[in-house]
Order: structure tokens, then C-alpha cells, then sequence
């Protein structure tokens, strides 16, 4: 259980964009006020992401520029990425805790990290 902390998704990041093969799209949920996913910009060709706060998805819209954040329920949201998009994807679920100390995790992380190595 745990979450990604900011060193954390930076270093990931780091070796994700020295990667050839990386993957050209990253997905975010929970995407907060955007700081997370302003910093994936820098490593994928396209983000995607989704919140359900529409104060915080105004901020992230504001935030990047992007017009492919969405306002709506996660879960929504990732059935319909999963059924659109054909390619490999680099998925952060739920990441709105880029700048603030999460609360007690509740759920478990998927092993995301280990084609990273």
C-alpha cells in the first residue's frame, strides 16, 4: 500500500523518457490542480486525464492548457480510455497527492513500476 511521492514520480519519469521504446501516452486520474500531469507533458507526446472536483478540473484546464482533461468519474473515464486507446499507455490512478501528504492509503498500488527498471 503507499502512494507516489513527487521524488518518486520523478525519477520514473526520468527513466521512462531515456527509455527508446516508452510509450507515447500517459493517462492520469484524479488529476487535481494539474501539477502532475504538467510535468508528464514534458515526457509524452499525449496526456489525458480526469477529475471529478469541477473547482479542481477548471484549476488543472488552467493549470496545462490541456483539452483533454475530462470532468467526470474515474470510472467512466478509464473504460473509456481502455476501449479507445490501442497502444501502450503509462497509467498513474488516482495521483491528485503530487504536492500534499496523502491520507492513510486504503488501497493497494499495482505493480506499475517494474517495467521501469
Amino acid at each position: 500500500m503507499g502512494h507516489i511521492d513527487k521524488p518518486t514520480f520523478h525519477k520514473i519519469l526520468e527513466k521512462c523518457k531515456r527509455k527508446q521504446d516508452r510509450p507515447r501516452v500517459y493517462i492520469e486520474t484524479g488529476v487535481n490542480t494539474g501539477n502532475q500531469i504538467a510535468v508528464a507533458m514534458e515526457v509524452f507526446e499525449l496526456c489525458y486525464g480526469v477529475e471529478l472536483s469541477s473547482y479542481f478540473y477548471y484549476k488543472a484546464v488552467q493549470r496545462t492548457g490541456l483539452s483533454t482533461i475530462t470532468l467526470g468519474d474515474s470510472r467512466n473515464f478509464v473504460k473509456k480510455m481502455a476501449e479507445e486507446i490501442t497502444e501502450p499507455c503509462f497509467w498513474v490512478l488516482d495521483a491528485h497527492y503530487y504536492d500534499t501528504t496523502p491520507p492513510e492509503p486504503k488501497y493497494h498500488l499495482a505493480p506499475c513500476r517494474s517495467g521501469m527498471n
